[in-house]
């Protein structure tokens, strides 16, 4: 299986959070990128971002193995 041709639906959640080298970089910059790329990213360029509730913990190991 070629990796790299996995891709996720991404779509952006409250609270929003970017961490970006270009302080010029918004929120209506990555909604734009998202909606080029037809909101489809490819999961080695996905982060896996913590959340205390466990409920996407089995998703987040799955990213964090394609990476």
């Amino acid at each position: 299986m070629e990796y790299s041709a996995l891709k996720a639906v991404v779509r952006l959640s409250e609270p929003f959070l970017c961490e970006s080298r270009v302080s010029t970089f918004t929120l209506e910059c990555m909604q734009e990128l998202l909606e080029l790329k037809e909101r489809q990213i490819p999961l080695q360029e996905l982060w896996v971002v913590y959340d205390e509730s466990g409920e996407f913990d089995q998703t987040a190991l799955a990213v964090e193995h394609v990476r």
